[in-house]
Formats: structure tokens, C-alpha cells, sequence
């Protein structure tokens, strides 16, 4: 009990921002309810922290410490609801989403007011995104008062600056939903920014300036500093090589261009995207240059103190301001303030204090990826890594060191020393970082980075070189455009090797191994066990009890993950795909099989549908692939598929056998199954391909003159489902005609003119799937050889 006294007097903010915490997930829980409304949350709080302050008076001894800590706690719950409940609820009559019925777009003209505006890396395709409020809406009745936030996209040679007012006429839609499994929620992802409505206004004439505004001076001046000081660092070093050149603005500034995705992606599969993306790191980096820097200056620790923490604060203030960022700028502001006032900070008080401020400016950012992990790996660094590091230093051969450097006096020998014992101290905090990430990160990625320990401790001095040359390219830039000229060769070169060593380590065997999301109670049992760990010598449990009770948390994840092995079912996932073709086959015996991956229209087919799709169900590698049609409907991204996921398998019609070069995707897939050593089978009509219990049958491997798609016919357990091309009207009518096409389900790879869906599934007398619906099918036969369809 004295302990955990002595625990709260020195950190009276976490049980706070627990219980606070605890209330905005709870209100993200009954937000739906009806009845829990913000008054009854904001009130429970009030009339709890009223019991406070009269326990605090009445009660004594012991009755006054459980009550006033329980009205306490409960309160800032409660206010945890309604603080999630204020951010979330649903706006009144003249909301600007209640305009806009259904999913189709309408016609609008309003008064929108710049509360975001554009960055220059936004343009995407000649188009700009930007944020506003709206002021007035045009209807039947004319200009009509209305509220809420939108996103707008228009043309990019438009000038949108924060603060001006503009009259735009243009198409409002709801956001998209993410279509495919594990693709991006763009629905979700502005929803936490209460923003339920889109406008495109991207025609001539669609913006006209209506007004400037005074709000938000100073936020104007950050802005015109930010594109300001990104400007000057890609003025030079994008002529040497553009995707470093914004590497280093991603890795300084906080700012990711769209072209650098591919590095991004890098980062993540080796474990490492914690470096690229800015955080609490990046400011300590910055502080301990600029106190070397300050060493030269003749000022007193207090100034330089105080002058350090302003030229880190702007620092903060010129990036996106996240909460992993935000969280180091309000750690560092109490850390001043302490410092000046001669108080002893708080680690976790501090970690606690940047928690809250985050969660009462942005309440959504609690079920962020990026805040829970920035947030959880931090804590986990306050409270295990003195310990970790004093169990790593008291190694007997380390000891010895010791000993020799005290005996000996040599310099040689204390530097010696002092680097292995920098290198422990890199270990231990790269260790406990990827120890407390590794759930979230299974949870949220469905990725588990093995080596994340090693790779990051190769990948540390790349990205230390490159932070320190984006900063002298910065300073020069800012200094003499002749001078930054000069040596931006040699940093975008360091850059340069960045990117191309952590390309390298992504690409290690084990890196990344792809493993299907955990429940959330698997998370829980697991951050439970690392607490217990930490509360061990507190609660006088020994270790072996903790170990026992370790044993016991690892046993019911695994079995967790082995009971819910997806076997004994075939299940196809058919992919929405605009004018394309994207399905993936999940065999009885657990394989996973890809048909067809292409589109006409949809670029980034593989990175955008294929992948994600993959990742949430845990496959790194494909046992065997189906390419159907050697076109661009079909195969536009197969090559790099194939590539990607190291088939052992890849299938093909004859003809594409014979003749791959005919065709851009075909030549592709040949080249990718070549690079990595797939074995290509060619189908002819009649061949079969069992795997398992499952036959694939090709029942038609040509149709008339040029057609070179194969018609496919998958049974399992009794149960037929086709796979058939619809333009190949010549193939299906004729089988049709013959009486050879019935089963359960008909998958469409690709479009077909209109009526042919309808016709094939009267022929088949079962359901079609087509990859055109508005979101991805599911299409399961059982172990009992039952037919489910799962509509999303």
C-alpha cells in the first residue's frame, strides 16, 4: 500500500487519464445506444465529482480514501463519455450531410469557408483536396444557414488558402467504404474527423472567392511556414533523386508524398516504420544536435534550456502535429517547466499528461494505430527499461570490462566500454519496443516483424545520417540557395543509401511474416501479462509465478490460432474490382490460391485490393496461381503478383504459353514466374487439378478466333461453382447449350456486356458474383458441402 501511495503522489495523472481513456472507449462502445446521450454522461460526471468534494469533507480515514478516489475516477470515466459523445454526435437540421440522401452524388452550391488547406504534395492527377466548413447551402428557398465540415477536391491550379471563403458548385457524395477487405476506410478515416460529406468541384469556374477572413491568423502563418520550409528543402534535392528528396521531407518534416509509398512499405516490412514516421524520436535527436550546437554559446543552462525548447516547439509546429509528435512536444513542455522550477519530472506522469491533451483534442485518435503504439511503446520504455538495461550491463564478461577499465585507466578501453554499453542500451530499447508493439501490431497489420529487433539496429545509423543531413540541407537551403546547391548531391546520397539499405532489409527472409489479426482479448491478455511483469516486485510475486502465468497467456493465443485455422472448407473471396478480375481461393487444406489479378480502369490492383486482401487473411506466400486471360482486364498486375507472393504454381492457357509475348501482361507473368523459379503449367480443356478434397476441372480452354480464356469449374464435397469469363459468349452458350453448365454459385472474371449475368445465372440456375458489386462476396462450401454466400 505505501508503494502504490508513493506511485500516485508521483503520478496523479494515470489513474486519471486511465479512467478517462477507459470512458472515450466506452462511449465509442454505446455511441449507438439509445438514451446515452452527452447531458447524462456530462452529468454523472458532474454529480461523481461532486461526491468527490463532499467525501473530501465529510468522510475520514479510510472510507474517505475509497470514496473520493472511486467519485474521482468514475467522474473523469463519465467525461471520457461525454467527451467522445461531443466529438461524435450527430449534427442538427442543417447539418450539410442531411442534403446529400443516399449513395449517389448530388448536385450542390454552398459557402464553404478553408479551415485545411491543400498541400503542394497533395495534387494527385491535377487535383487538390482540401477542408472546409460550410456556411450556406442554395436550395429551392435560396441561401439557406448550414453547418458541418466537408472535404472538397478541385482543380489544382486554383489558390486555396485558410481562411478565405468560396462559393463552389459541384457533386456531394458520402465517402467511400472501403470495398475490399483490409483496403482503406476512407468513410471511417474522416468520420473521426466528423466529416460525412465529399464535394468534387473540380470543373472551370467551379470556385469563386466570396471573402477573406481574419480567423485563424496565426494558423496561416504555420501553414505558408510549412510549405515554406518543405519548398526549401525540395528545392535541391529533388533535381538529385525525387524519391529521396521526399524521403527526407517524410523523415524531417513529417510529410509523405504519395510517390514514396513504395519506401514507406519498406519501412513497414522490416520493422522499422517507426523511424520514418516522426515521433518522440526525432524530437530527442533534434535536442541532443542543438545541445551540442549550444555548447559554443555563452548563455546560462537556463536560457539555453529555454532556447532549446523554443526552437523544438516550432520544430513540432512545422510538422503534421500527430499525436506521437504532439506527444513528445507536451512531454518536453513539462520537462521545461519542471526544470525551471527545480521539480523532479515524472516520466509516466508526463507520458499521462501527453495522453490526455491528445485525447481531449482529437478523442477518435484512441483507436489510431499509430497513437495506441507511439503511446504503449513508450510507457513500456518508462517502465521496464531501466531494468532491462541494468540485467543487460550486469553480464559477468561485462563486469570484466569494468574492472579492466578501472585498472588500466586507457582511454582506448573506456571508450570501448562506453560503446558496448551504448549498444546494450539499443538493444534493450529496441527490444522492448518491438516486445510491446508486436499485438497492435498483429491486431491492426496483421504482420509480426521477427527480426524487427536486428533489422532496426542495422537501419538506426541509415536513418541517423539521413536526419542529419536533411538538417544541414535544411539549414543551408535556409541560409544560401548557392551553398545548399552545392551539397545537396552528397545528402540526398546519404539518402539515397536510406532507402536502398532498408529495401534490402524488407526484403530479408523472415522480415515479415503475415499472420491473421488476434481478437481483441488476445491483445489484452498480452499487455496484461507485461503489466503484471512491471507490478511484480510491487504485488511480492516471484518470478516463476509470472512465468507460470506467461506460459499460460502464450498457450491460449496459440491455441487461439490453431483452433480457428481456417480447414476443411473451400472459401472464395471474389474481390470488387472496377472492370477487372481479382478472386482468392482458399483450398480445403488451407492453401491459398489467386485467380486472375487486373483491371482496365483501377491502377495499383495488387497494392490496393490484392495485398490488403491477403494480409487480413494472414498469407505471405501463395501456393498456386490461375491466370485465365493473359489481358489487361485480367492480368494487368499478375506479373508483379506473382513476383510478390513466390507461387510454386502458375497456370496458364496454351495459347498463353505459346505466345506470351502477345500481350504487355502476359510477357509480365512469364518474366515474374522466371524470377522466381515458379513452376507454369499450361491447361488444356479436360485437365483437372486436384488439390485436396477440391478438383478444378478446365472445361474450356478456347473459345472463338483470339479467345484465350479458360473457363473453370471448381467441385468440393458435391458442390459446383464456376469461374467463367462473360465475354466469352461463344464458350458459355455452347456449354449451356450442351446442358454441362449447372451448379450453385457462377463467379464472373470480368465484366460483360449488359444482360450476360442475368443469362448465365438462369443457364446455371444458381447465384452470380460478379467483381462489379459494391463490395467483396464470400463464397464458402462447408465440410457438410453447405453453400454460403456473404454479401459485405
Amino acid at each position: 500500500m505505501d508503494r502504490l501511495s508513493l506511485f500516485l503522489r508521483m503520478n496523479p495523472l494515470v489513474p486519471a487519464v486511465v479512467a478517462l481513456g477507459s470512458g472515450v472507449g466506452i462511449g465509442g462502445v454505446v455511441g449507438g445506444v439509445k438514451g446515452v446521450e452527452v447531458g447524462v454522461a456530462l452529468g454523472g460526471a458532474g454529480v461523481l465529482w461532486v461526491g468527490w468534494a463532499v467525501a473530501e469533507g465529510v468522510l475520514r480515514g479510510v472510507r474517505q480514501v475509497v470514496a473520493t478516489h472511486f467519485c474521482l475516477l468514475m467522474g473523469f470515466m463519465f467525461a471520457g463519455i461525454g467527451l467522445w459523445q461531443m466529438d461524435q454526435q450527430q449534427g442538427g437540421w442543417t447539418e450539410v450531410a442531411r442534403f446529400v440522401q443516399g449513395e449517389n452524388a448530388t448536385p450542390i452550391k454552398a459557402r464553404v469557408e478553408v479551415v485545411v488547406p491543400p498541400e503542394d504534395e497533395a495534387a494527385t492527377h491535377g487535383n487538390i483536396y482540401w477542408v472546409g466548413k460550410v456556411r450556406r447551402v442554395w436550395t429551392s428557398a435560396g441561401w439557406v444557414e448550414s453547418e458541418g465540415m466537408v472535404r472538397v477536391k478541385s482543380a489544382a491550379g486554383v489558390s486555396v488558402a485558410r481562411g478565405q471563403v468560396l462559393e463552389l458548385h459541384g457533386w456531394a457524395h458520402r465517402p467511400a467504404e472501403a470495398r475490399n477487405p483490409g483496403a482503406f476506410d476512407m468513410r471511417k478515416y474522416l468520420g473521426a474527423s466528423r466529416i460525412f460529406v465529399e464535394i468534387s468541384a473540380k470543373k472551370d469556374n467551379a470556385l469563386t472567392l466570396v471573402e477573406e477572413t481574419n480567423d485563424g491568423g496565426g494558423a496561416r502563418w504555420v501553414d505558408r511556414a510549412r510549405m515554406f520550409v518543405r519548398g526549401k528543402l525540395l528545392e535541391h534535392t529533388v533535381r538529385v533523386d525525387g524519391i529521396s528528396g521526399r524521403a527526407m521531407v517524410a523523415l524531417l518534416l513529417g510529410y509523405r508524398d504519395p510517390s514514396i509509398a513504395e519506401v514507406g512499405e519498406s519501412f513497414t516490412n522490416a520493422g522499422v516504420a517507426h523511424l520514418l514516421a516522426i515521433s518522440g524520436s526525432h524530437v530527442v535527436f533534434l535536442a541532443g544536435i542543438l545541445w551540442g550546437a549550444m555548447r559554443v554559446v555563452p548563455l546560462g543552462p537556463r536560457m539555453k534550456l529555454v532556447l532549446v525548447a523554443s526552437v523544438l516547439l516550432g520544430y513540432v509546429a512545422l510538422t503534421p502535429c500527430g499525436p506521437p509528435v504532439l506527444r513528445a512536444g507536451v512531454a518536453m513542455g513539462m520537462m521545461v517547466a519542471g526544470r525551471l522550477m527545480n521539480r523532479r519530472a515524472s516520466l509516466l506522469n508526463m507520458l499521462a499528461a501527453a495522453l490526455a491533451v491528445v485525447v481531449i483534442l482529437r478523442p477518435t485518435d484512441m483507436g489510431d494505430a499509430g497513437c495506441q503504439l507511439s503511446f504503449v511503446s513508450t510507457a513500456g520504455l518508462i517502465l521496464l527499461g531501466e531494468r532491462c538495461y541494468a540485467w543487460g550491463t550486469s553480464w559477468w564478461w561485462l563486469r570484466r570490462e569494468e574492472e579492466i577499465v578501472a585498472i588500466s585507466g586507457r582511454r582506448w578501453w573506456r571508450w570501448r566500454l562506453g560503446a558496448i554499453k551504448v549498444l546494450v542500451g539499443l538493444l534493450v530499447a529496441n527490444g522492448i519496443g518491438t516486445l510491446t508493439a508486436t499485438p497492435l501490431v498483429l491486431w491492426h497489420f496483421n504482420a509480426w516483424n521477427p527480426l524487427a529487433v536486428l533489422t532496426g539496429m542495422v537501419a538506426l545509423p541509415l536513418v541517423s545520417m539521413t536526419m542529419v543531413a536533411s538538417v544541414v540541407q535544411l539549414v543551408a537551403a535556409l541560409i544560401s540557395g548557392t551553398v545548399a546547391g552545392w551539397i545537396a548531391p552528397v545528402t540526398t546520397g546519404v539518402a539515397t543509401v536510406m532507402v536502398w539499405g532498408v529495401d534490402w532489409l524488407s526484403r530479408v527472409p523472415g522480415a515479415v511474416v503475415a499472420m491473421r489479426g488476434p481478437p481483441w482479448w488476445c491483445v489484452g491478455l498480452c499487455y496484461g501479462i507485461m503489466l503484471v511483469w512491471v507490478v511484480r516486485r510491487w504485488a511480492g510475486w516471484s518470478r516463476a509465478t509470472v512465468s507460470v502465468l506467461g506460459m499460460m497467456v502464450v498457450v491460449s493465443v496459440v491455441g487461439w490460432y490453431a483452433w480457428t485455422l481456417p480447414r476443411g472448407e473451400l472459401e472464395l473471396e471474389v474481390l470488387t474490382v472496377a472492370k477487372g478480375s481479382a478472386v482468392v481461393v482458399r483450398m480445403p487444406d488451407g492453401g491459398v490460391w489467386a485467380v486472375n489479378c487486373g483491371s482496365q480502369e483501377a491502377p495499383g490492383v495488387l497494392r490496393n485490393v490484392m495485398r490488403p486482401a491477403l494480409r487480413v487473411m494472414g498469407v505471405g506466400r501463395l501456393e498456386g496461381v490461375v491466370i485465365s486471360s493473359a489481358d489487361k482486364v485480367h492480368a494487368s498486375d499478375a506479373g508483379d503478383m506473382v513476383e510478390r507472393f513466390r507461387p510454386g504454381r502458375v497456370f496458364v492457357s496454351e495459347r498463353v504459353a505459346r505466345h506470351a509475348d502477345w500481350t504487355l501482361p502476359g510477357t509480365e507473368v512469364m518474366d515474374g514466374a522466371r524470377k522466381v523459379r515458379a513452376k507454369v503449367e499450361t491447361l488444356r480443356g479436360g485437365d483437372e487439378v486436384r488439390v485436396g478434397e477440391c478438383a478444378m476441372r478446365v472445361m474450356w480452354p478456347t473459345g472463338e478466333v483470339g479467345e484465350a480464356s479458360l473457363m473453370l469449374r471448381l467441385e468440393y464435397r458435391g458442390k459446383v461453382i464456376w469461374l467463367v469469363n462473360p465475354k466469352s459468349e461463344l464458350v458459355w452458350r455452347s456449354l449451356g447449350a450442351r446442358g454441362a453448365m449447372n451448379g450453385e454459385v457462377v463467379v464472373l472474371l470480368g465484366p460483360g456486356r449488359e444482360g450476360s449475368e442475368a443469362e448465365i445465372g438462369k443457364m446455371v440456375g444458381g447465384e452470380v458474383v460478379s467483381s462489379e458489386e459494391r463490395s467483396w462476396v464470400r463464397v464458402r462450401v462447408g465440410r457438410e458441402g453447405e453453400v454460403r454466400l456473404e454479401r459485405h
